[in-house]
């Protein structure tokens, strides 16, 4: 999924924050996607549950 993304946006995530500086249009789309798509692994993973101490 991970070269698929990449594939698609034609975009590393380094390029990414880059293209957002310069004001590149797809970037608008693809980085919040990106951020939001390492929310969504986090909760899969069980990463983003808050456990009481």
């Amino acid at each position: 999924m991970f070269g698929v993304g990449w594939g698609l946006a034609g975009l590393c995530p380094g390029s990414a924050i880059v293209g957002l500086g310069l004001r590149y249009g797809p970037t608008l789309v693809l980085v919040p996607a990106l951020l939001g798509g390492l929310w969504v692994g986090g909760l899969w993973l069980g990463r983003g549950r808050v456990t009481p101490r």
